[in-house]
């Protein structure tokens, strides 16, 4: 396991996965599909599939397959990179940005949000999206490993 292959790689993924969120929410916010829920669940292809292609960069460049260690620290490292900066700016958007925005996704809530809300509304989403980081990149660790099984 290439350590500095795996980080490299991990955090260009990432990185390509949290510029992918940031252009679906404007999209989404733009054509007012955030209570689409068709909509939100692009989130969760555009990171199994951000997940999936670290893995299959990192077996191309390594030219093996995947250790299961390997594939969990890929997928861990690409969905840390890809959802925290998205949430860090997801905060910073409702907070200073476009406060109303939060408003906006919940109508029947009167007034202002309050601090606290806006706060853990960011929390939320980020744990939606580790998790389901941590479950996708879990499949595809088992998936390569069984590759491996075969192979041998």
């Amino acid at each position: 396991m290439d350590r500095v292959l795996l980080k490299k790689n991990s955090i260009g993924a990432g990185v390509g996965i949290c510029v992918s969120f940031i252009i679906l929410f404007f999209i989404m916010e733009k054509f007012r599909l955030v209570h689409n829920v068709l909509f939100m669940l692009s989130y969760f292809v555009t990171l199994f599939f951000g997940i999936f292609f670290s893995f299959q960069n990192y077996k191309h460049e390594v030219k093996n397959g995947i250790g299961f260690l390997a594939g969990i620290t890929i997928g861990g490292f690409t969905t840390i990179v890809g959802v925290i900066p998205f949430i860090v700016f997801f905060y910073i958007y409702c907070t200073t940005i476009n406060p109303d925005f939060l408003l906006h996704l919940n109508g029947n809530i009167s007034g202002r949000i309050t601090s606290p809300v806006t706060s853990i509304i960011p929390m939320l989403i980020a744990l939606v999206g580790l998790f389901s980081g941590a479950i996708f990149t879990f499949i595809l660790a088992l998936f390569e490993k069984r590759i491996e099984i075969q192979k041998d």
